[in-house]
């Protein structure tokens, strides 16, 4: 799974060349790259990711606009928490996402958006010789905001919540 996600992760940088060409439509597609943190509620842990994503923009009135999202991540920042007198071992595997962002522009360069999402994630703990991996899939309601800097180009930052779990990103958006 994480060749699959780090060769999705590597097409959508390869597709931004396009973005020198881009020109507002009314719907357009949107790749993008960022880093997400995952904190768990019931045990305190905090894992990052390295998240790849694409999207389609439908604009719905001159402000207003839904964008459907797929996000797909590999696991890049370990954690290490204290179980018992145990020190385990925390990582990330894998995370996907699919979300539906409802996207308000504010001002010619600045919008905010919030979004419904289901996602799936695969942890895994290590202690010496013992190893356990959890896969879980939940929905979340998020929340964020983005500030386009050059025409289709922005930086995103969202924070997600799960039932025993957060995710706050920060990602860079480009038109494919």
């Amino acid at each position: 799974m994480k060749r699959v996600c780090a060769g999705f992760i590597v097409a959508v940088c390869a597709v931004s060349a396009s973005a020198a060409d881009y020109s507002e439509s009314p719907n357009h597609q949107i790749g993008g790259l960022g880093f997400m943190t995952l904190e768990g509620d019931d045990v305190d842990y905090t894992v990052g990711a390295l998240v790849g994503s694409i999207a389609s923009k439908h604009r719905v009135s001159n402000r207003f606009s839904l964008v459907p999202e797929l996000r797909l991540g590999i696991g890049l920042d370990d954690d290490k928490v204290i179980v018992g007198n145990t020190s385990v071992d925390v990582e990330l595997k894998y995370f996907a996402a699919l979300s539906v962002k409802a996207q308000l522009d504010v001002t010619e360069h600045l919008y905010l958006f919030a979004n419904p999402t289901y996602a799936y994630s695969s942890v895994k703990g290590s202690s010496g010789d013992i190893s356990l991996s959890d896969s879980d899939s939940a929905f979340a309601i998020g929340a964020g905001a983005g500030y386009e800097f050059y025409r289709g180009v922005s930086a995103e930052l969202s924070y997600e919540k799960f039932s025993d779990a957060s995710v706050t990103s920060l990602g860079l958006k480009f038109p494919m």
